[in-house]
């Protein structure tokens, strides 16, 4: 099994920040995650809207590959969870990293 983890946000105790967002997809194996980057750059090059860096980051991404990328992931994908973490609420060696 392959598990992608990320996080947006920020973990800083002074922060206004109110949430943390977590989010992590589960895949059958390494392969599966390859064959989707590359699916998707494949898909962006053939429209013209080639994808240059290594890593795909959604936010870097133009209008168009965006919706290519999230056609690709909706039709071959769906065990990925988003987690919300309530920053005032949650310990606080958590949110600085010290534990």
């Amino acid at each position: 099994m392959f598990i992608f983890i990320d996080e947006s946000g920020l973990t800083d105790v002074n922060t206004e920040q109110r949430f943390l967002v977590v989010a992590f997809a589960l895949m059958r194996n390494r392969a599966f995650a390859d064959e989707l980057v590359f699916g998707i750059k494949d898909k962006c090059k053939e429209i013209g809207k080639p994808i240059k860096r290594k890593e795909i980051k959604y936010r870097a991404l133009d209008l168009q590959q965006k919706e290519i990328a999230v056609k690709m992931i909706n039709s071959k994908y769906h065990n990925f969870y988003v987690c919300f973490i309530d920053l005032e609420k949650s310990h606080k060696s958590m949110i600085t990293g010290k534990y």
